[in-house]
Formats: structure tokens, C-alpha cells, sequence
């Protein structure tokens, strides 16, 4: 799945979101990069802006909005359970737990 946000540190503590990939790629060439990374999610893109190091390398928190029963999951197998044979069943994947809430 294509990532929505792109995050870029720009040095001198200039930290830039951008909404397409293609005005990412234009920043990174006019300033220079010094760190860039995607995000499905605007709140998880918000806080590796802040805190890089508060935001794992990979999705690992699992949200269920509509499943046997919606909640915050930190495994997969669980998240997959949840959803599994329930009839319109909706669930996503981010970085951050305070993601997974909003």
C-alpha cells in the first residue's frame, strides 16, 4: 500500500510533512536530505517528526474498528482472529499505539 505522508528532516531542525510523494522528492532535491520516511497515518507521521526514536521500524500496533471484538491488539495473529469470519470486518495497522486510537 502507498503511504500517504512523507515525513523529512531538512536539517537545522526543519521537519517538513508532505501529503504526495512527489513534493517529498522535490524538497529532498532543492534542501538536501537528512532523514525521510512514510507513514499511512498523519498522527504517526506527526510524532517520528518529533521523537524518531518513539516510532519502531515496523506497524506493529493493530487496531480493530469492526470485528469480534474492536479494540488495540500487539500481535497479528490476535488482530487477524478478530477479524476472520465476521462479516464486514475493519481493522488497520500503524506505528503508534496514540495512532491506533485517534
Amino acid at each position: 500500500m502507498a503511504k500517504k505522508y512523507y515525513v523529512v528532516h531538512l536539517g537545522d531542525d526543519k521537519v517538513r510533512i508532505y501529503c504526495s510523494l512527489a513534493a517529498c522528492k522535490k524538497a529532498i532535491q532543492a534542501k538536501g536530505q537528512k532523514s525521510m520516511r512514510g507513514f499511512d497515518s498523519y498522527i504517526d507521521a506527526l510524532v517520528w517528526s518529533k521523537h524518531p526514536k518513539w516510532v519502531p521500524a515496523k506497524a506493529n500496533v493493530y487496531a480493530v474498528k469492526k470485528g469480534r471484538k474492536p479494540g488495540i491488539y500487539r500481535t497479528e495473529e490476535v488482530y487477524i482472529e478478530q477479524m476472520q469470519g465476521f462479516s464486514g470486518a475493519s481493522g488497520r495497522v500503524f506505528y503508534t499505539e496514540l495512532a491506533a486510537r485517534a
